[in-house]
């Protein structure tokens, strides 16, 4: 796995204040500075083994897979194939079933911090990328998108 500062995703921002009125929060983020709360690590190092446990746990538990990921995989395939897939969008979405798996499964996996966390995300995006690629999710485009790939290869 790439180390998190080449992939462009900051774990050092600290959550500061939320202002603003229900719907539309504002939150400030303090990147750094001379403060002792900013010389602190954030969550730790990645530890590679927890990783990959944790990605496997996923990719095997069929109710994880039936729920979270079959759906994610189609909305990300179908923006892939309409041209509005983002990056940083799909990891954000790995993260979230990474987090939501790890609070629910916490005695098969163990606590997971952060940066483990996104660092299996960005596998798993990279992974679901690399499959697209080659088109083991075509039964998950929608009529209209099917047509667009279709028409992409001609």
């Amino acid at each position: 796995m790439e180390p998190l500062d080449t992939i462009g995703i900051s774990l050092k921002a600290k959550y500061i204040k939320r202002t603003g009125s229900p719907g539309k929060y504002k939150y400030i983020y303090h990147e750094g500075g001379d403060s002792a709360s900013s010389k602190k690590p954030v969550g730790g190092e990645v530890d590679k083994e927890q990783a990959r446990e944790v990605l496997l746990h996923i990719e095997n538990d069929a109710d994880v897979y039936r729920q979270r990921l079959t759906p994610a995989h189609k909305n990300l395939v179908n923006k892939m194939a309409s041209g509005q897939y983002n990056k940083e969008r799909a990891n954000v979405m790995f993260y979230n079933i990474i987090t939501d798996f790890a609070r629910s499964h916490k005695q098969d996996v163990g606590p997971v911090n952060r940066p483990t966390r996104m660092a299996t995300a960005v596998e798993m995006r990279k992974d679901f990328e690399t499959e697209a690629k080659y088109g083991n999710y075509d039964n998950y485009l929608t009529a209209g998108n099917k047509k667009k790939k279709e028409d992409k290869k001609k």
